[in-house]
């Protein structure tokens, strides 16, 4: 299946959404590196084409994502993210517009629910971190996410 994908208008309104998922990759270290590593530098490139933002939090089951940009491209790639199948259950948790970016500067970074700061930048390597609140306040979404029961959708067929 092809997809077009969206052309970002320069004055669009920032959106910003973020979902919760229940992860599918394997735990060894080496698959789960891979994966993450194949994640991070596909989502990077793409996102920087479409003007997106965002970071991926994992946090051993779950994935939490917060994804900023144009409302067309943000609506974009969440329908690839909803095709993607190393994770299931998706809900999402905020899609509304945003005053301002939370994370301006990332094509995409990566984040556990064990790190205080990031594991991994986008491939180019940005010099610019959040603040520790955001920082803080990701993990501790992303560690919610496990305890609450968020309206997941059934995974296909199920």
């Amino acid at each position: 299946m092809t997809h077009l994908r969206p052309v970002p208008v320069a004055d669009s309104p920032t959106w910003r959404l973020v979902y919760a998922s229940t992860s599918l990759i394997e735990a060894g270290p080496g698959a789960f590196r891979a994966e993450i590593a194949d994640i991070l530098a596909s989502s990077a490139r793409n996102n920087r084409l479409l003007t997106l933002t965002g970071v991926l939090v994992h946090n051993g089951s779950r994935f939490m994502q917060l994804l900023e940009g144009p409302r067309e491209c943000v609506h974009f790639v969440m329908d690839l993210i909803r095709a993607d199948t190393r994770h299931e259950r998706i809900g999402v948790l905020i899609d509304e517009r945003a005053e301002v970016r939370a994370l301006p500067d990332w094509a995409m970074a990566f984040l556990t629910s064990r790190d205080k700061e990031l594991s991994h930048l986008s491939p180019d390597r940005l010099e610019t971190k959040p603040s520790a609140e955001i920082l803080e306040g990701l993990v501790t979404l992303s560690e919610r996410c496990s305890e609450m029961s968020v309206p997941l959708e059934p995974p296909p067929g199920g």
